[in-house]
Parts: C-alpha cells; sequence; structure tokens
C-alpha cells in the first residue's frame, strides 16, 4: 500500500512538473520575441535611405487603396517615368506599403515600426517550423534566437525597403510549415503562401524547390516530384501575372555581362554569403563595385 501511495504521489508530482513546464513555453517564445524587438528598436529613429525615397516616399500608389488593383497589372516601380525600371513585379511587397500607409500615416521614421513586426513575424515562422520539424521546444528557440538576432539580419530590418525579406521569409517557412502538417496530399494553405512568397518578390520561385527537398528528405524521388507538382500552379499563375505587368519573365542583365558570365559569379556570390553567415563582420547595404 505505500508503495502504491509513493508511486502515485511521484506520478503526481511528475504531472504537475510537466504542466509547469509547459505552462512557461508560451511565455518563453514571448520573451524571445520581445527581446528581439528591443535589439531593433533602435532603428525607430532612422531616416529612410535609398530606394526609401523613390519607391516609397514619392509613390503617390501607396496613399490610396483605389491603386492596389494596379499593384498586379503593373511593375514595382511603375510610378516613374523610366520603363527601365519597372522590371520588378511585387504586389505582395506594395500591399504591405499601402498597409504601413494606412496605420501609420506618410512614410517616416515610423515605419521602421512595421519592418521590425514583419521579422518578429519570420522569427515566429522559424521558430514554429523548427518545433514541427524536430518536435523540440528548446532546439526551436535557440534556433529561432539565433535566426533573429544574427547580424547578418540587419540591412533587412533597418532598412525600410528591405522589408520585403523577412516578409518573403514568413510565406516560405509557412508554406513549408503547413506542408509538414497537412493532413492529405495537398495543402492549399501551404499553396496560398506560397504565392504570396512569389508575388513579395522574384526569390519567392523558390517555395516549390524548398517543397520538393522536403519531401524528398522524407519520401522518395517520386513522392517529392508529386509533393510538389501541385505549386507549379501558383507558380505559372504569378508568371503570367508578371509578364502580364512588365511584358517579360526575368528583369534583365546588364548589357555587359552575358549569361555565362553570370554564372561564374555564382561561386563567388555563395562563398560571400557564407562567409557573412559564418562570421558577420563588415556588413554593409551598399558594398564596392569596380
Amino acid at each position: 500500500m505505500g508503495k502504491c501511495i509513493f508511486c502515485s504521489h511521484e506520478a503526481k508530482l511528475t504531472g504537475e512538473h510537466i504542466w509547469s513546464v509547459k505552462s512557461r513555453r508560451p511565455w518563453l517564445v514571448a520573451a524571445l520575441l520581445g527581446f528581439v524587438f528591443l535589439v531593433f528598436v533602435p532603428t525607430l529613429r532612422y531616416s529612410l535611405v535609398y530606394d526609401d525615397t523613390e519607391q516609397i516616399v514619392r509613390n503617390p500608389r501607396l496613399a490610396a487603396w483605389s491603386y492596389v488593383p494596379e499593384y498586379f497589372t503593373t511593375g514595382l516601380w511603375s510610378h516613374l517615368s523610366s520603363k527601365d525600371q519597372s522590371l520588378y513585379y511585387r504586389p505582395a511587397f506594395l500591399i504591405w506599403l499601402r498597409l504601413a500607409y494606412a496605420m501609420m500615416g506618410p512614410p517616416s521614421n515610423i515605419w521602421h515600426l512595421a519592418s521590425i513586426l514583419a521579422h518578429l513575424g519570420a522569427t515566429l515562422s522559424v521558430f514554429m517550423l523548427i518545433r514541427r520539424l524536430t518536435g523540440e521546444f528548446q532546439g526551436a528557440i535557440l534556433g529561432a534566437g539565433l535566426f533573429a538576432i544574427h547580424p547578418v539580419q540587419a540591412e533587412a530590418v533597418a532598412w525600410v525597403s528591405s522589408v520585403s525579406e523577412p516578409l518573403l521569409t514568413v510565406f516560405v517557412v509557412l508554406s513549408v510549415y503547413f506542408y509538414a502538417g497537412r493532413k492529405g496530399p495537398v495543402s492549399i494553405v501551404s499553396c496560398l503562401f506560397a504565392a504570396l512568397a512569389m508575388l513579395t518578390k522574384e526569390t519567392g520561385m523558390v517555395a516549390p524547390a524548398l517543397i520538393f527537398a522536403y519531401e524528398w528528405t522524407r519520401s522518395s524521388f517520386k513522392g517529392a516530384v508529386t509533393g510538389a507538382a501541385p505549386y507549379l500552379l501558383p507558380a505559372l499563375l504569378c508568371i503570367a501575372l508578371r509578364v502580364n505587368a512588365v511584358g517579360q519573365l526575368g528583369n534583365g542583365m546588364p548589357p555587359s555581362m552575358s549569361m555565362g558570365d553570370m554564372i561564374l559569379t555564382w561561386p563567388r556570390v555563395l562563398a560571400v554569403y557564407c562567409l557573412h553567415l559564418l562570421w558577420p563582420v563588415h556588413l554593409s547595404a551598399s558594398y564596392e563595385f569596380p
């Protein structure tokens, strides 16, 4: 009888301990987001620089909701007279800027708050994905924290025009997150987030490739092809919208650089990115170009 009482008491303590740990987890996530906010809150006193002037401050299309339909039928820089600057197609990015305008008024320093919030959303998304893939809460907290405060994030958060980077991260990560947790063969929510990624920035086209890579590591090549196939539909739709808006598929390239020359630059570009991840010093929004 005594042994049974002891075992019951031990189980009770264990249950209370588990409940206590679980009850603290939302607070730990909130603490992480609060810490990240404090890290980047000094950017609220920064000015608007570089592309912020032409892309945001002098962009009349951000001042009214009536311009939103044009975001999907014209290029990012179509408010300018130069046609060469309209080869970027990012309607979801423009919608975010329009929301910032509606909530914070005309472009000013306070717009940095929108960038911080986008980065917090990216941090939370990364936490959710790591937690889903590994099942580890502590590992997810550490991984998301490293992602959030890594110095390589400074430009994406501190420069208002670069808010497309954290937005892209949110949509791509959530696309993989909902795919990993799907109940059936296709996740409509995952496809939707993939489409938002593609409409936020051109590099969002990597979403189907990430789904393919994720599925290939967990099943087979055939399974990966089957899993990624539904994402071709939003990709083709985004390509059609882009061609209709800017008249071509790519962004164009400098006349002095051939495709072969561009391909030859890729190893060095990748090496620079890897170096910045491993040794994040001498980071700058503008690098020296010959």
